[in-house]
Formats: structure tokens, C-alpha cells, sequence
């Protein structure tokens, strides 16, 4: 395991509600995080948690925790030279019915990937009610960080670690719970087919703790959920639908409603007309007189190393993505496809340069003749690779608000190399798809700017070694179903 430096911690004491008041009581839990690329992470986290010995039932308690995470920047080398990163910890402050989390921001930070630790900071603080007396704690609860490459990165803890970060007593008689949970944020629609929509919410809070939300279609109640996400099912295509969200605690509190979200059911997910109908017939005996096959969706994400950004490719939420055609056939104990894009992929990268300077570009990758996808093994034990090449084009930039004009021909000097591997238990076999990974060089530019030359400058930007890719195959899908899934990218 590589060494962290331990980080320090500043911690301001709290003055809660008890007869007695203890100082920070500080704490180490050591955590794994799950880097895509970059594998499995060892992280420090320092707690100092500001809580009275002793509070009184009944009464707000000012809980404050402040948290220093210690990072190794050679484990991130595989992200680039610099990682920006951020996140949330979650401690909760637990007795009896009472469990009311503490978020705490932790501020997005520059780590440099040539050596040396960094330190990520953060603090919160909340006022949980006790309801009745005996014992109390400070749980670690959970811990979430996030890159601009990699999306959210979960973490575990790590093995024979304690969590408790401070203990107190409650005394005092018991009290009723009289106070509703704070509304819910608006629902938002995260995916959605012909039959179920995806929603997700900000959470309420409350001074002993929300167990749970019941959420509604116009008056009716369709689901009760602890967590504030759920998918909506049974619904019927095309049909609009009107939530709202409302937040319980232990007591049976309940809050005033959230906001109302308008949305809609996907109107189709047949298969695309030209299913299965390749440009140029797959290189292979097999393809015999049918000359027609199936096709599939794939969506994900591409990191730009050198921006330390990403952008989603082919998402069902920027428009109708595109479709590959597919021909399924075997060669020995190998089960080989060739795969051919109706179309290029397209997307828009948002990024900041300089790690201030908003840039917005509509980007669009076009496939160079067919690539061979080659899975072996059996089902449990797959293993999978293709090289795809891809000629990448930019278009509609501009920086901070203000147009740059590269053209309508800026793009890279040859092919991308593309390299795509993947394997069980994730990859569930051509059929049924799964993800699918791999890192790139990013070729240099050309043909960009009008009045002016700008190949050299997004050259020197975009273009290098150890961009990140993954992409979600979705299953198969014949020509003449009703059903083709159109995936979500995910990071």
C-alpha cells in the first residue's frame, strides 16, 4: 500500500447544550475509493468533532465536524497531470430516533499527480433534537468523492476501521417530535422509457431525522422510498405526469410538498428503420444472403486529460443518439462482431481552462471503417476487446460566452487508436452489453480557425496520451423488436 502523509486538522471547539462541553474529539478513519483507471485508492480522512459530554433531551445540539483528507497524487497519475478533486462526507449524529446527517463539503482542490500527498478540507455542522436519554455518537457515515474525469467516485471503509468519531449521554425526560422535515427539492427526471421515469431530489432535513418520502402522481401516491431517488414504473408511453415530493420523519411528520415537476414518458424505443443495414457488408464468409443484422446503442463518457474535464457521447439526453449495426458471428470458440456506426457520435464538452475559464464545444466522432469486436471465454468468464479508430471534429466553440470560430473542418490530424476491453461479471456478453473501457491519445488538430490559425492552440490543449473512456453497450436489438434500450451514459 502506497504511504499517505497524515494531514492536519485545525478544529474550532463547539460549545453545545449539556452540562459539560468535551473539546474536538479527533479521529482517523482510513477509506478505499474506486478510481475508474485508477484503481482502488487509499485515502486518510481526519475528523475533529465538536459535541457537548452531555446534552439535554428536547434541546438543539450544536454537532460541528471538520474533516482533512490526505491523498496520494501518484495514485492519481493515471488521470492526469493535475486531478481536481472534490467531495461530500456524511457523519451522522445518532441516539434513540434521532439520526441527522452532518454534510460536509469538502472544497474541490488541485492535486498534482507528480508526487507528494494532498490535503482536501471541509466542514459541517447541524442541530440534532434527542428525544430520549441513554446514548449518543458521532458515526464517520459515508464518504463520496468526485473528479471532473470520473464523475463520483464511491469509497469504503477500509478493514477493522472504527467509525464512531465522538460519544455523549442524553439525559432528561423524554420529548415528543413536533417538527416537520423541511420540503423537498424539486424533482428532476434522471431517465425515462415508455414505461417508468427516474427522479431525484435534494434531500429535506429535520431535527431528529427523515426516515422517508412519499411521492405523488397529481393527487395520488405512487411510492414510498428512505432515499431520495426512485423509479416510477407501470407507466404508459407518451403519457405526461405530475410530481411532487414530500418528506416524513419517525414521528410521522410530514412536510409541505416540493415543487411540481412536469414530465413525460418516452413516445418510442423501437428500433431504428435501418436496423441492421450496413453501409459496407462485414469482411466474413457468414454473411451469407440475409445482408441484414441487428444494431445496438452505446453511450458513455471521454475524459480530455489535459482539460481535466469530461463529456458524455451519444446521450439519449441531447436528442435520438445514434445507432451501430452489428453482425454476430463465430470463428472457433471465439464469438467475433463486426460493429459499424450509422453516423457519428456527438456531444457537447463543457470544461474549464485554466481552472477558471469556462469553454463550451459541440464535439463529433466519426468511425473509420468497421471495427471487430472478439469475446471469448463462456458465460461468467468473458472477456472482450475491439479497436475502433475515430477521426474527432470540433465545432461551435467558444470561450466564456464569446465565439471562437474554428470552422467547420477542425479536426484531428489522423484517427484516434481506440482500444475497448472489458470482461465478466460487468460485460454480460454481446447479447445483453455491459461496459466497456479503455484509454487514448487524442491526435493532433487541423484545418482549424477562420482569419486566424488555431490548430496549434487546441493542439497544445486537447491533444495527448491517457484520455479515459467508457462506454455502455446496451443489448441487442433485432430490426423488427419494439423494444431497443437506449443506454445512459455513465462514468
Amino acid at each position: 500500500m502506497m504511504a499517505l502523509g497524515a494531514a492536519a486538522i485545525v478544529a474550532s471547539g463547539l460549545s453545545g447544550t449539556g452540562s459539560a462541553s468535551a473539546d474536538p474529539v479527533k479521529m482517523t478513519v482510513k477509506y478505499v475509493c474506486d478510481f475508474p483507471q485508477a484503481g482502488k485508492v487509499p485515502v486518510t480522512a481526519n475528523y475533529a468533532t465538536g459535541v457537548p459530554a452531555e446534552v439535554t433531551t428536547g434541546t438543539p445540539t450544536a454537532v460541528d465536524v471538520e474533516t482533512t483528507l490526505a491523498i496520494s497524487g501518484k495514485a492519481l497519475a493515471k488521470l492526469g497531470a493535475t486531478v481536481s478533486v472534490s467531495g461530500t462526507a456524511a457523519p451522522a449524529a445518532q441516539g434513540g430516533a434521532t439520526n441527522v446527517p452532518i454534510p460536509v463539503d469538502l472544497a474541490e482542490t488541485e492535486v498534482k499527480t507528480d508526487g507528494g500527498t494532498t490535503e482536501i478540507k471541509g466542514s459541517g455542522t447541524a442541530q440534532p433534537v434527542f428525544l430520549a436519554a441513554g446514548d449518543g455518537k458521532v458515526d464517520a457515515g459515508t464518504l463520496m468523492l468526485k473528479t471532473r474525469a470520473t464523475g463520483e467516485v464511491p469509497c469504503a471503509v477500509a478493514a477493522g476501521q472504527k467509525t464512531t468519531l465522538a460519544a455523549f449521554k442524553v439525559t432528561g425526560e423524554a420529548k415528543p417530535d413536533a417538527t416537520a422535515p423541511t420540503a423537498p427539492g424539486k424533482p428532476k427526471v434522471e431517465e425515462r422509457d415508455l414505461t417508468s421515469i427516474s427522479l431525484s431530489w435534494a434531500a429535506s432535513t429535520d431535527d431528529v431525522g427523515v426516515v422517508g418520502y412519499d411521492v405523488y402522481d397529481g393527487e395520488a401516491k405512487v411510492v414510498s422510498v428512505k432515499q431520495n431517488s426512485v423509479t416510477v414504473g407501470g407507466l404508459k408511453a407518451a403519457t405526461q405526469h405530475v410530481f411532487t415530493i414530500r418528506a416524513r420523519d419517525a414521528a410521522g411528520n410530514v412536510s409541505d410538498s416540493s415543487e411540481a415537476l412536469i414530465a413525460q414518458t418516452a413516445e418510442s424505443d423501437s428500433a431504428p428503420k435501418d436496423c441492421g443495414k450496413f453501409r459496407t457488408p462485414p469482411k466474413t464468409d457468414q454473411w451469407g444472403s440475409r445482408k441484414r443484422a441487428s444494431c445496438v446503442y452505446m453511450a458513455g463518457y471521454s475524459n480530455v486529460r489535459k482539460l481535466n474535464a469530461a463529456t458524455a457521447l451519444n446521450d439519449p439526453a441531447e436528442g435520438e443518439p445514434v445507432h451501430a449495426n452489428v453482425f454476430v458471428y463465430g470463428i472457433g470458440n471465439t464469438i467475433q462482431a463486426d460493429v459499424e456506426f450509422a453516423g457519428p457520435m456527438t456531444s457537447t464538452a463543457k470544461m474549464l481552462q485554466f481552472s477558471f475559464m469556462p469553454v463550451k464545444a459541440r464535439m463529433e466522432l466519426t468511425q473509420l471503417g468497421h471495427s471487430t469486436l472478439k469475446i471469448s471465454g463462456s458465460p461468467g468468464k468473458y472477456k472482450l476487446r475491439t479497436d475502433v479508430k475515430m477521426t474527432i471534429r470540433l465545432f461551435d466553440a467558444s470561450v466564456n460566452g464569446t465565439k471562437l470560430d474554428v470552422g467547420r473542418k477542425c479536426r484531428t490530424v489522423e484517427p484516434a487508436t481506440i482500444t475497448l476491453t472489458g470482461g465478466s461479471p460487468e460485460y454480460k456478453g454481446v447479447q445483453l452489453g455491459g461496459p466497456l473501457y479503455g484509454v487514448y491519445e487524442i491526435p493532433k488538430f487541423t484545418g482549424c480557425g477562420v482569419g486566424e490559425d488555431l490548430d496549434s492552440l487546441l493542439s497544445g490543449a486537447i491533444s495527448g496520451p491517457g484520455n479515459y473512456l467508457k462506454i455502455i453497450q446496451g443489448p441487442l436489438c433485432i430490426y423488427t423488436t419494439q423494444h431497443c434500450v437506449r443506454p445512459k451514459p455513465m462514468r
